[in-house]
């Protein structure tokens, strides 16, 4: 049990805590039913991105049938296709299934007689999903134009129908969910719970693509880079930021763009995506500041995408002084996603982070988290030997870790450590010695990675971006409304400086 991959992310987790989440969500067969006809593209895109994010979670996965699929993150030809691919992903049974759900994506015929669990929808703005009920006919009739590229919507409804099938499974359990289940109305132009203004949701504009900054490759922008990568991308410039290597024992199982089968640097991956999909992609290997430091003028003309969720990364998003960036983060079942301008009084990239207590916050905050002491940290931070046995004991003695995870930490990263529930659901204890339970959650980096590319795609076809924040509970339903919040008031932030606010007002005036 203990080397299951839906609860290896959570170290503290243990077996006996685990058994009844996974059995929970192993006790039903998923069938995914792709329906064809015209649509059949936008359906087939979502099928897969159904497949790739329920494949993660339920150990029983099936198909009702084979269909083509159009150009896609996976490489997959067609639906069978992507199913194989993602066996090596595939976690093994906790239980036997007791019963069946059958998930339709897209329309069925007016005649059918075809009943579903949860039925899919969407088109390249809106997200549907209701349960054995029809679905509404969207403003671009429930399909993605060729002008429009992805359908966005349908990708984003994937997520929420994973999330649906999250919330039902271990609702038992003590998991909050919204009583009203599957049904679901909810758009990316506007993000009310109505669907796309039909005058913006048809404009035929064709894209010019902004240049585009992938700050960081991990769940939430490889989630971003793989919805992207489901349209033509011709004409885009774009660059992949990140030091970090793909762990195919770890990451695989967190971010639903991959198949298992990937190696080698994150940025290089995400690169290559986007080169399939027509992009002028270059990687980066190496950390932000880097990056930043390596260009010849300050400023980005363009959009940056802040996946980072570190201290330092988040500085140095914003000391790159970008005409736009959309920062987006995750915690547990809740995620963000945030249009910002640096020195405009709203929030930056770093505002969220300056509150911490020392000026070597990451430091601090590290070692608060795994019971190190500071000095040791700020080595770890710099050593590129990692931890050392020395170190593990010193967790194992702390219980911040189980003793039997030992031997896959040795010689990682400090940030491998830090104990923070990431795209997880979150189990109450059912007794006052027991911890809670988390089970990786994947469809919350998902959606929040659609959210950015969609955001991308419609400043590609002059459609209006968010104003300014969005946020999202997936215990629940979407809000019905976008807010501001103003920027942070300590001095300490990167926006307090005056010198990068005229760098701003020099570069894209105001």
């Amino acid at each position: 049990m203990n080397a299951d991959p839906r609860v290896k992310l959570s170290q503290e987790l243990t077996p006996a805590s685990a058994a009844p989440a996974l059995e929970a969500l192993d006790r039903n067969r998923v069938i995914v039913r792709c329906q064809p006809g015209p649509e059949s593209a936008p359906n087939a895109l979502g099928a897969a991105a159904l497949l790739a994010l329920v494949s993660r979670t339920h150990a029983h996965v099936e198909l009702d049938r084979d269909v083509a699929l159009p150009p896609n993150p996976w490489g997959a030809d067609s639906l069978q296709g992507l199913y194989r691919s993602l066996s090596g992903i595939r976690p093994a049974p906790a239980a036997s299934p007791t019963g069946t759900l059958l998930i339709d994506i897209g329309q069925h015929p007016a005649d059918s007689d075809c009943h579903a669990s949860i039925r899919i929808g969407g088109d390249a703005w809106t997200a549907v999903t209701t349960g054995d009920g029809g679905l509404p006919q969207l403003a671009t009739g429930c399909r993605a134009p060729a002008d429009q590229g992805a359908p966005y919507g349908m990708l984003l409804a994937a997520g929420f129908g994973a999330a649906h099938l999250f919330r039902e499974a271990l609702r038992s359990l003590g998991l909050p969910a919204h009583p009203a289940g599957a049904d679901l109305l909810w758009n990316m132009l506007t993000y009310r719970r109505a669907t796309a203004p039909k005058d913006l949701a048809t404009r035929a504009v064709r894209p010019r693509w902004p240049a585009v900054a992938w700050l960081g490759c991990g769940s939430v922008n490889s989630s971003a880079t793989a919805a992207l990568a489901c349209e033509d991308l011709h004409g885009l410039t774009t660059w992949t930021i990140d030091g970090d290597r793909f762990d195919p024992g770890h990451n695989a199982f967190r971010y639903p763009a991959s198949t298992g089968a990937e190696t080698g640097d994150k940025a290089g991956w995400l690169s290559c995506m986007l080169r399939n999909a027509g992009a002028n992609s270059s990687p980066h290997v190496g950390p932000v500041r880097d990056w930043v430091r390596s260009r010849p003028t300050p400023g980005f003309y363009g959009i940056a995408v802040c996946g980072v969720d570190s201290v330092d990364g988040r500085y140095e998003a914003a000391d790159l002084l970008a005409q736009t960036t959309l920062s987006a983060a995750v915690s547990g079942m809740a995620l963000h996603l945030q249009r910002e301008h640096l020195g405009d009084g709203y929030r930056c990239p770093y505002c969220d982070f300056v509150d911490l207590r020392t000026p070597l916050s990451q430091a601090a905050a590290d070692a608060a988290l795994t019971g190190l002491e500071e000095r040791r940290v700020i080595e770890l931070l710099h050593d590129p030997q990692g931890l050392t046995e020395t170190d593990i004991s010193q967790l194992i003695a702390h219980g911040k870790i189980p003793a039997r995870t030992a031997p896959d930490l040795l010689g990682r990263r400090i940030a491998d450590l830090r104990a923070r529930i990431y795209a997880e659901g979150l189990i109450p204890a059912h007794s006052p010695d027991a911890a809670p339970t988390p089970v990786s959650a994947p469809f919350v980096s998902w959606v929040s990675g659609v959210l950015c590319a969609a955001e991308i795609a419609k400043a590609a076809r002059s459609l209006p971006l968010i104003d300014r924040r969005v946020e999202l509970d997936l215990h629940g339903l979407p809000d019905d409304f976008v807010y501001r919040l103003s920027q942070d008031k300590s001095g300490r932030c990167a926006c307090a400086s005056i010198v990068r606010r005229r760098w701003m007002l020099r570069l894209y005036g105001k």
